[in-house]
């Protein structure tokens, strides 16, 4: 861990960012291949129900993201300051955490499975491809929560690339269990939440061996509830479960105006938009994840000039992957919509206009993510929430408004009217507190 006091800056940029981007991708690869899978061999209805279902793995990523985002970062100022026993109890006390709310979850989503489905607004029309994914989907729930933490804690003990190889293990486990379980069983929805539970669980597997190896310093001790550190956990953790949550309830929001106003076929366009967008967002949360531990060691030593080159040189990389991936989404939307898209002529013609109005909010994304997670992790958490708070309530007065002053399939430049909003707003925070942008450092 001295190494992130002293080793060059760019070099533990690539080295802990290219790893956590990766693995962050992994919850993201297993939707999105399913999502190929099932709008190429089930069609619109199929494409519908992840929409639908879209809450509950935004639910399952963003309690995993307040427990692991909230330990890790508590757990790495405590090892810069010397303290490896409290890093220890830090680390067991998210264990605990992790199981109890995802058995929790469990139990009530398969006694309430039903009644949680018509809450989401499924219809008729979808309702048993929604059941039929959903009551699989909450038999995993603790394999969808715990690899949050021992993503991030493994990163933290100098692993970061454990987390890469457990992704590409769990991609590849999907994509040829979607194609046993779809294309030659024909097991419908069943069958993809089978591929994807199963991937996400060698993911865990992976990610697990860690503690098998001679490097690994974590170690499970024994704990009392202490309530003081679940409050610091979960004020840490807490812009990381908001920002997540708010893309959830962002697409619930969505669906109930579509289902409204449009038609399922609007609802299927939307989770192939969201499933992409996930894509994008989990990149960029890895990224900011991967500086994680870089910034909480160097800020929590007081070495503030080596926090600013790691932000100037992440707020770099975020704006130029941000350049890149609207040119490509303005350049080849057709192309994109043709992976999901086998033979629906209307649904083709529907995500092409889609896709290039919806991306253009990845201009500000990056930049706004990176500067929400920054401020959590160097103990200012309160402003991590106001720009949270101020990205979900615009995004929803966008989702609300736009088609009332437009037309419905305006909705689209709902994304980036939020991520503008949110900028701006983030622009006037700096410059309030007497800050610059490249050097957002100190109070």
């Amino acid at each position: 861990m001295k190494n992130l006091k002293t080793e060059k800056i760019s070099k533990l940029f690539f080295k802990y960012t290219i790893p956590s981007i990766i693995g962050s991708l992994a919850i993201g690869m297993l939707i999105f291949i399913d999502t190929i899978f099932i709008g190429r061999n089930i069609g619109a209805y199929g494409l519908a129900s992840l929409s639908i279902l879209w809450p509950v793995f935004t639910l399952y990523n963003s309690l995993g993201l307040l427990i692991a985002v909230g330990a890790g970062a508590n757990a790495t100022l405590e090892l810069s300051r010397g303290n490896t026993e409290n890093r220890n109890k830090i680390f067991t006390l998210a264990i605990h955490l992790a199981l109890i709310i995802s058995i929790t979850l469990l139990i009530v989503q398969t006694i309430f499975l039903d009644k949680i489905i018509l809450l989401l607004g499924a219809d008729t029309l979808v309702f048993e491809y929604v059941k039929s994914y959903g009551k699989i989907l909450s038999l995993f729930a603790p394999f969808y929560i715990l690899p949050h933490i021992l993503n991030i804690f493994t990163s933290n003990d100098n692993n970061p690339k454990i987390a890469m190889w457990g992704m590409l293990l769990c991609s590849i486990t999907n994509i040829l269990l979607d194609y046993i379980f779809i294309v030659k069983l024909n097991m419908g929805m069943m069958g993809a939440s089978l591929a994807t539970a199963f991937a996400q669980v060698s993911y865990f597997m992976i990610l697990f061996s860690h503690f098998f190896k001679k490097e690994n310093t974590l170690k499970i001790v024994k704990i009392s509830l202490d309530k003081n550190q679940v409050e610091k956990i979960i004020k840490t953790g807490l812009p990381s479960f908001l920002d997540d949550i708010s893309l959830g309830l962002g697409v619930f929001i969505f669906n109930l105006i579509l289902l409204k106003k449009a038609s399922t076929l609007h609802v299927s366009a939307l989770s192939i938009i969201i499933n992409i967008q996930c894509l994008i967002f989990l990149f960029f949360v890895g990224l900011s994840q991967g500086c994680q531990p870089i910034i909480s060691m160097n800020y929590g030593s007081n070495l503030f000039n080596r926090v600013k080159k790691i932000n100037k040189l992440a707020l770099i990389v975020s704006i130029l992957m941000s350049f890149i991936i609207i040119k490509v989404f303005l350049s080849y939307s057709r192309e994109i919509a043709l992976l999901f898209i086998k033979d629906d002529i209307h649904l083709l013609e529907l995500m092409v206009e889609a896709i290039p109005i919806f991306f253009l909010g990845t201009l500000f994304m990056g930049i706004n993510l990176y500067y929400i997670y920054f401020f959590q992790v160097t103990e200012k958490s309160g402003r991590s929430v106001k720009l949270l708070a101020i990205r979900l309530i615009s995004l929803i007065i966008g989702i609300i408004f736009i088609p009332m002053l437009s037309t419905i399939d305006k909705i689209w430049y709902a994304s980036l009217f939020s991520e503008g909003i949110t900028l701006i707003f983030l622009i006037i925070i700096v410059k309030k507190e007497n800050y610059n942008c490249s050097k957002l450092v100190r109070i």
